[in-house]
């Protein structure tokens, strides 16, 4: 690369950018990644997913009923 050129070579297995750049350049390609690499939130689910049958409750102890009023 020649003196002033601007590379950006993306670095997958670190998920990073290299830059080169000259100094103006490269400020303003940090202003612009500061910008977009935010950490978006997640969220983490943990479920239990269980098929009961009728005759299930029994052995749980669980108590299949309603109120009616």
């Amino acid at each position: 690369a020649q003196r002033g050129d601007v590379v950006i070579a993306a670095h997958e297995a670190t998920n990073s950018l290299v830059l080169t750049a000259p100094p103006d350049i490269m400020m303003a390609l940090q202003d612009v990644i500061s910008q977009l690499d935010i950490r978006r939130a997640q969220v983490l689910i943990e479920a239990l997913i269980v098929e009961m049958s009728e005759g299930d409750g029994i052995n749980l102890g669980v108590q299949w009923g309603s109120l009616e009023t």
